[in-house]
């Protein structure tokens, strides 16, 4: 009974939040250029770099879930608005795989 509570828990949790979108590098660069944040400026230019990394390896591994991820937090600029790459459907698309591999492993 606690797996399928569990379950049901993360399910709901995943639908929710899906709905949520962050647009990381703006959410960086906002606290990058707040006056009284700079002593944050090189841990967060280390976590931006490090985010980029994980981007890069995330389109390695071609997860649909985590390619999910990554477009939610606009690390894939095929999901950032302010980009000349932004591909409405391809991020539909990303959205539409992880709907179906979660189905696909309940």
């Amino acid at each position: 009974m606690k797996k399928i509570i569990e379950r049901n828990t993360k399910r709901e949790l995943t639908t929710f939040d899906k709905s949520w979108k962050v647009h990381t590098s703006n959410l960086l660069e906002e606290i990058l250029t707040n006056k009284s944040a700079t002593i944050l400026h090189k841990p967060l230019a280390i976590f931006g770099r490090v985010l980029a990394e994980v981007g890069e390896r995330a389109a390695e591994l071609n997860d649909p879930i985590l390619n999910e991820l990554m477009c939610r937090l606009t690390i894939y600029e095929i999901a950032d608005q302010t980009k000349s790459t932004y591909d409405k459907a391809a991020v539909a698309e990303v959205a539409k795989r992880a709907d179906e591999y979660r189905k696909a492993n309940r």
